[in-house]
């Protein structure tokens, strides 16, 4: 399904480096600097959007000239026939034009910043963060009674191949980024080298959200795009009703599905929205017992009490009337958007009463693996998979890495293959800049 997104920036110079390895950016407003753990790098950024975006450029100049190549492979093997200079301009005339208006003063300057601190020009940068590319997800959010312990555990998996250079079969690994802004919460994100748009994550009063994209004919530009709605979330939400507030600001924009929650108050949404039509519901809103034939089939759902889980199709009567794509395999394409959240719901239905973070984690990982078996039809890619814990301070992540291909098509890269990494959310959001006297945090 197609989605305005993408990764953009370029850079210039190298840091300060400090004596044990780390880079180290300082600006007027703040310190950015850059830490490896275990081949992961954390990037990290404070001050104001300008100086974090100069930051975020300087700091990783040469993995994002990997990134930018990996792009560019992707349009060349999706989009042989059109010229990458004429699929830019579209994008620009098409998307970005009637995005612009509404990406809020904050985010404009980031990218400035990057721009400034490259030499990149800023509109090549505003056109790759307005870029359509084909993806899909999976969430989920468990709490209450689903829990082992009532708090409340978060779900996202982040699936696309567009961080794969397939000329070079190399892939762009997921990067991790602390934000530290000088108006607004501190957050975290998954991220990609030069890419200031963001997907999901976690800030520091415990919101947790995931974005997850839906095939609308009611898919228009003109509205607040996904990558900067979630983003503003993370920024100023305190609350549950906040965030809700936030990612169904209008104009709308879609379609897409969000998955939102708020840690302390051990509670979550489900957000589905084209350009039209919003829905808002919890675990037992209507959308979660809805019933409706799709090109000859019948498809139920069935509430589970604390649960919410999404991939790639809508459940609401509102979203779905504008639905435009298939949910099972049809004359021999396979699709797995039904597959997956049949297989999910009823693993977590499984363990409900039981669940935690690591399980919804390792649950999807083990569902994915599935899906990407040999003889299935469907090999999943995902970059990034993670689950949160906000009352227990964990952050569990697993990455892609490795290859990009097998010789059978398989995608090694991806996350579920990979080991999972666990962090505390408040040692990521609190760690100093690794030199004597730093603060800009």
């Amino acid at each position: 399904m197609t989605k305005v997104i993408a990764c953009a920036c370029a850079l210039l110079f190298r840091g300060i480096t400090a004596a044990w390895g780390e880079t180290v950016c300082e600006r007027p407003s703040g310190v950015g600097w850059v830490e490896n753990r275990r081949g992961l790098k954390i990037v990290h950024l404070s001050g104001s959007f300008y100086d974090m975006g100069r930051q975020h450029a300087e700091l990783l100049k040469y993995e994002t000239k990997d990134a930018l190549r990996a792009i560019k492979s992707t349009i060349r093997k999706e989009k042989r026939w059109v010229p990458i200079p004429l699929l830019m301009w579209y994008i620009r005339l098409s998307v970005h034009k009637k995005q612009e208006p509404h990406i809020a003063s904050e985010f404009k300057q980031e990218m400035k910043g990057g721009a400034d601190a490259s030499g990149v020009c800023l509109r090549r940068i505003q056109e790759l963060h307005a870029l359509t590319y084909l993806t899909s997800c999976a969430g989920a959010a468990a709490w209450g009674e689903a829990t082992r312990d009532g708090s409340l555990c978060f779900m996202k998996s982040n699936d696309t191949y567009f961080t794969i250079d397939h000329r070079r079969k190399k892939t762009i690994h997921p990067i991790v980024m602390v934000y530290h802004p000088a108006d607004g919460a501190a957050f975290i994100t998954i991220s990609w080298p030069g890419y200031v748009g963001v997907g999901g994550g976690v800030n520091e009063h415990g919101i947790v959200v995931g974005n997850l994209n839906i095939n609308s004919s009611r898919e228009r530009p003109g509205g607040v795009p996904m990558i900067f709605r979630v983003k503003n979330t993370l920024l100023r939400a305190r609350t549950l009703d906040q965030a809700v507030e936030l990612l169904t600001a209008k104009p709308l924009a879609g379609g897409y599905s969000f998955i939102v929650g708020h840690g302390p108050s051990r509670s979550a949404r489900v957000i589905e929205m084209d350009a039209d039509s919003v829905y808002v519901g919890t675990w037992d809103g209507p959308a979660e017992s809805n019933q409706y034939e799709h090109r000859g089939r019948e498809y139920s759902y069935n509430p589970v009490r604390g649960l919410l889980v999404r991939t790639n199709h809508p459940l609401s009567s509102e979203v779905f009337a504008n639905y435009q794509s298939t949910i099972d395999s049809e004359s021999g394409k396979p699709c797995f958007t039904g597959p997956r959240y049949r297989e999910l719901k009823q693993e977590y239905r499984r363990q409900w009463g039981g669940l935690t973070a690591d399980s919804l984690l390792l649950t999807v990982r083990r569902v994915y693996r599935d899906i990407g078996k040999e003889g299935t039809g469907c090999h999943a890619v995902s970059t990034h998979q993670y689950a949160v814990a906000p009352e227990h301070d964990r952050l569990l992540l697993a990455v892609s890495g490795g290859d990009a291909l097998r010789e059978n098509g398989e995608y090694l890269s991806s996350a579920y293959n990979q080991a999972v990494m666990e962090f505390s959310i408040d040692s990521l959001l609190n760690a100093p800049p690794p030199f004597a006297g730093g603060s800009g945090q």
